[in-house]
């Protein structure tokens, strides 16, 4: 070992591989020197570091956008949804009338059955099948019409009775009464 330096000696003249540091140098350039990056790996974490963040900023764009668009067809639901509920209640209301329609149409009907089912009444049973291929309606309009002629001569007597015990029974001239109930509803004079 050679004392002037302090290294050992192998014997060859050559000092061994680990040489100790002088004694006055410092522990902290030992270590810096140690723990230095080349420049070209600190280019490359840049270098990714930027497409990272390149890559993040894409990501937040698109989410952004994807939330724009979310919001907006949520937008679009509810201003449907209210256009649709706009829509319902009309339509409802609408029901109502014909629910109340409905029962008044239910009600006529009755009461033109029952008109029918009177006016009927005095028909003979051989023209009654004439009849029955008219609606309601159609059957009392005609029997208006002609239902004096349908009746037999017996039931025409009957008719013109029951039209004299209507003035208080006086039992009067019958072509007068007949007179007056025409002139009353409207209708032309009776031939004579």
């Amino acid at each position: 070992m050679s004392e002037a330096t302090g290294d050992k000696d192998t014997g060859n003249g050559e000092p061994d591989a680990a040489p100790t540091p002088p004694k006055d140098a410092t522990p902290a350039a030992s270590t810096k020197s140690q723990n230095m990056i080349p420049q070209s790996r600190v280019n490359e974490i840049t270098a990714e570091k930027n497409a990272a963040l390149k890559k993040l900023e894409e990501i937040q764009t698109w989410k952004a956008d994807q939330e724009a668009k979310a919001a907006q067809k949520t937008r679009k639901k509810l201003e449907d949804n209210a256009e649709h509920e706009k829509i319902a209640i009309a339509l409802q209301l609408e029901l109502d009338g014909l629910k109340d329609v409905k029962a008044r149409a239910k009600k006529a009907e009755t009461a033109l059955a029952t008109q029918l089912k009177k006016a009927r009444a005095n028909v003979p049973d051989h023209l009654l099948p004439l009849l029955d291929p008219m609606d309601a309606a159609d059957q009392l309009d005609y029997l208006a019409e002609h239902g004096e002629a349908l009746m037999p001569p017996t039931e025409k007597k009957k008719t013109v009775t029951n039209m004299n015990a209507t003035d208080g029974g006086t039992g009067g001239d019958d072509k007068s009464d007949e007179a007056s109930i025409r002139t009353r509803f409207g209708l032309p004079p009776a031939p004579e």
